[in-house]
């Protein structure tokens, strides 16, 4: 039988700003490689996209989310996070400082990056419904070992690894296979903490249970130095422990077609 083919969505690894965005970024160069440092998901390409094998696609957002964040609900009455300046484009850094200073920018942003990144994602999702009967979405994060002002959860005790699901989209096959893999390669592991959910096109979103995603974040001081960015030395163990789990998913997948 072969390997159910899954669709990595990396959303927060870039570190590109465009010098046409930076024009509307307040903060100085300092305070921008300080933003990068703390809000981007570092190495999450490099390290989801070794687990991915022919068949499966690979949908990366092509710049840094300080630009835009393509997680988040475009409609700031709907996105819980708009309220802390971090809704679709932010307005406010990571220790909740003005990163910029109006969103005067906000649709004309959202059509040049929100609307086709997320034409991508759906066009895999299309495809893998067509041919195989389901779409897995893997969502792919990192979060730092302590919490950023900016976070709704404060607890500075995290796990080592964030499984995070949805009601509808995640079955408990996949959560569960995730926790089991993590929790062998002796990782700490939980459900929806410090951070919950997994992203799904609006397209499907409640609508087809066949489109199923899990998130997995893994926390930065496993594989990264926080402070520079450079790999540490659990850095090739934690893309081991992923590689295992994402085989784990394709093992447990039910039958497609």
């Amino acid at each position: 039988m072969p390997e159910q083919p899954l669709i990595f969505h990396i959303p927060h690894a870039a570190l590109l700003v465009p010098p046409a965005e930076r024009l509307s970024l307040v903060i100085s160069e300092a305070e921008l490689d300080i933003e990068r440092l703390k809000m981007t998901d570092w190495y999450t390409d490099e390290i989801f996209s070794a687990a991915a094998v022919a068949g499966d696609e690979i949908v990366a957002f092509p710049v840094s989310r300080l630009v835009l964040d393509p997680e988040r609900f475009v409609d700031d009455e709907h996105e819980p996070m708009a309220s802390r300046g971090m809704g679709v484009v932010y307005t406010r850094c990571h220790d909740r400082t003005v990163l910029r200073d109006n969103l005067d920018e906000k649709d004309r942003l959202v059509e040049t990056y929100f609307v086709p990144h997320h034409r991508r994602l759906e066009d895999a999702v299309e495809r893998h419904l067509v041919a195989h009967w389901r779409a897995i979405i893997i969502d792919c994060h990192s979060f730092p070992s302590s919490p950023l002002p900016y976070e709704r959860v404060q607890d500075p005790i995290r796990p080592q690894i964030c499984i995070g699901t949805d009601a509808t989209h995640t079955p408990e096959w996949l959560r569960d296979g995730l926790l089991g893999a993590f929790d062998e390669a002796g990782y700490s592991v939980d459900v929806n903490t410090p951070f919950d959910g997994s992203l799904v096109p609006m397209r499907y979103y409640g609508k087809e249970p066949l489109v199923q995603s899990v998130m997995i974040e893994l926390r930065r001081d496993i594989y990264m130095d926080e402070t520079s960015a450079l790999r540490n030395d659990g850095f090739l163990r934690a893309m081991s422990a992923v590689q295992k789990a994402i085989a784990a998913v394709r093992r447990l997948a039910p039958p497609g077609r």
